[in-house]
């Protein structure tokens, strides 16, 4: 009987799970389960948000790093987003100025909105 072999997917995870610390040790930072950035507001810090609710209609000047949550972009953000396990909803106006990665999760991605560095979208089912 043929063992099934583990999905390289998990080493992926894994990195992923390690890149916010590399992200936000040297840069300041802010945990928060739910933040409503509006238009015309700029927001200084990384953001950290475990199974919360981020909603960014203005800009943001570090990352995001969102686990198992909800984010709504319709804003800037001057670094990485990097959502695993996330709802994820981008629209017209949104702009990533670095890196923008989903493992898993859902996402609605609007045709207007830039992402000027890499775009992945690892696409699986935790619960399988």
């Amino acid at each position: 009987m043929m063992r099934k072999r583990k999905p390289k997917f998990l080493f992926l995870v894994i990195q992923m799970v390690m890149v916010p610390g590399f992200l936000f040790s040297l840069s300041d930072y802010k945990v928060e389960k739910n933040l409503t950035v509006p238009e015309n507001t700029v927001y200084p810090h990384n953001i950290v948000s475990l199974k919360g609710s981020l909603d960014i209609k203005g800009s943001m000047k570090e990352s995001i790093f969102l686990v198992g949550g909800q984010l709504t972009l319709d804003g800037v953000v001057e670094k990485d987003v990097i959502c695993i396990a996330s709802q994820v909803k981008i629209g017209k106006n949104a702009l990533i100025k670095r890196d923008f990665f989903i493992i898993g999760g859902t996402l609605e991605r609007d045709t207007g909105a830039r992402v000027e560095g890499e775009f992945v979208y690892f696409k699986f089912d935790l619960k399988k």
